[in-house]
């Protein structure tokens, strides 16, 4: 039965108590003038009956439940949560594919046409040319591919190279950088987490004004903003903010519509910084502004995992790691599965810490990992967190997450685990093995 109190909102009885209702109901409708009563026995036809009605009644429970919770913002989800985001004027960004910028060279004057295709050497995925150009009189253009299907796909560099479009002069192609990852349908959590941020929508002369406006266009995955109030200029993460100026680093989007957004949240006065400068013109007054933001440079980051080898462990771990992992660091829907807590998407600003990758790991069954590091790409660094620039887009390919395989210990009878601590000079995971062998019989398996 569903109940209400004003402390805890709605909630439903418990199973037993609402069978027993349903039996009190029979008892009374069939009870007989001599006072006897009718046995409810489950084992009874009519038991039988009382438990399926019981069952109809917790089945009405759950769903009003579940259409309750579903306007609480923490919980709503699919439909639900579009139409609270409607409130906030927002619309769940769809699907969208990784892109990367393509050397081409050839002949001058042959044109790369709309729709040439190339295929990754990576994972044989086609990318398709968005707008197509000719080849300049030094050898080359570079031109943006995106890949043909959505969703976080990546290309590292040096990947996208075989060309399957063939036109006559156009010889190579080449993405020197990695592609800029895209993203599955905004998820639940993301969605969320940008109605949190996004409370300011229709408020003006702020950064979170700004930030949703500009987080609400097509193509937006991410959005990094600061503020610089003193009338010095600052630095954030090497990054230099002007006196009175607002900070917009933006991955993804269109260059105008960015621009415009910043334009329509910011009042006159208050500077832009930004490596990006766009010329806007007032609709009403005409007046011609330059506005600046920037966009992020990609920094790929390395995981280093260390775990012990099992028995117990899935035929597949090696490759269920890496794909947990991976989806976790890109907040995909995928990642919600293996996760309790809700997941977004590494970007810039962020502070990645390695514990985040843990629990998902453990409720896949992966649960031998003695340690998880992290380190930028070409560092010898390895560390259990990272922060990550205002002006950096991090990015992580499978191939960039290194396990490495302890051997399994194979414990016999008088042995213990533990560390010995025999070493002062040491600390950590390296202050003793993780197991220490008592009897002459244990063994190290390989």
């Amino acid at each position: 039965m569903i109940n209400f109190d004003d402390a805890a909102g709605v909630y439903a009885s418990e199973v037993e108590e609402v069978r027993e209702q349903v039996r009190a109901v029979f008892i009374e409708a069939f009870k007989t003038n001599g006072g006897g009563i009718i046995n409810t026995d489950p084992s009874t036809p009519q038991g039988q009956l009382i438990d399926s009605i019981t069952a109809l009644i917790v089945q009405k429970d759950n769903d009003i439940l579940y259409l309750a919770n579903m306007f609480n913002p923490l919980k709503s989800q699919g439909i639900w949560q579009d139409a609270l985001g409607k409130l906030y004027y927002l619309e769940r960004h769809k699907a969208i594919a990784s892109k990367a910028v393509i050397k081409c060279t050839g002949k001058a004057d042959v044109f790369v046409p709309t729709g040439a295709q190339l295929l990754s050497t990576f994972d044989n995925s086609k990318w398709s040319c968005i707008k197509g150009d000719s080849i300049k009189a030094n050898g080359f253009v570079e031109l943006e591919f995106c890949c043909n299907q959505t969703g976080p796909i990546a290309a590292p560099p040096n990947s996208l190279t075989k060309i399957i479009t063939t036109v006559s002069g156009w010889d190579t192609a080449n993405n020197e950088n990695a592609a800029i990852v895209g993203q599955d349908e905004e998820s639940a959590a993301a969605f969320e987490n940008r109605r949190y941020k996004s409370v300011a929508y229709n408020s003006r002369s702020s950064i979170q004004s700004a930030y949703s406006k500009i987080a609400a266009l097509d193509g937006v995955i991410a959005v990094c903003m600061r503020q610089n109030r003193t009338d010095q200029n600052t630095y954030i993460d090497g990054v230099e903010i002007k006196a009175h100026s607002v900070y917009a680093c933006v991955l993804g989007g269109n260059d105008n519509e960015i621009a415009n957004a910043l334009y329509n949240s910011i009042s006159a006065g208050c500077a832009y910084t930004g490596s990006t400068e766009i010329e806007i013109k007032d609709k009403i007054t005409k007046a011609k502004d330059k506005i600046r933001f920037s966009r992020p440079h990609e920094r790929a980051i390395c995981v280093e995992i260390d775990i012990r080898k099992s028995d117990l462990l899935p035929p597949n771990a090696e490759e269920l790691i890496k794909s947990i992992i991976y989806n976790n660091f890109y907040g995909t829907k995928q990642a919600q599965i293996y996760s309790a807590t809700p997941i977004t998407r590494v970007v810039m600003g962020d502070d990645l810490y390695s514990s985040r990758f843990y629990a998902p790991l453990i409720a896949q069954g992966i649960n031998t990992v003695m340690r998880i590091r992290l380190k930028w790409h070409g560092s010898e660094a390895l560390k259990e967190s990272l922060s990550i620039p205002i002006d950096t887009c991090p990015t992580l390919s499978l191939d960039d997450i290194a396990i490495t395989w302890k051997p399994e210990i194979i414990a016999n009878e008088g042995d213990s685990f533990g560390f010995k601590g025999d070493n002062p000079n040491i600390t950590g995971f390296e202050q003793a093995p993780f197991f220490h062998g008592q009897s002459a019989a244990s063994e190290v398996k390989e």
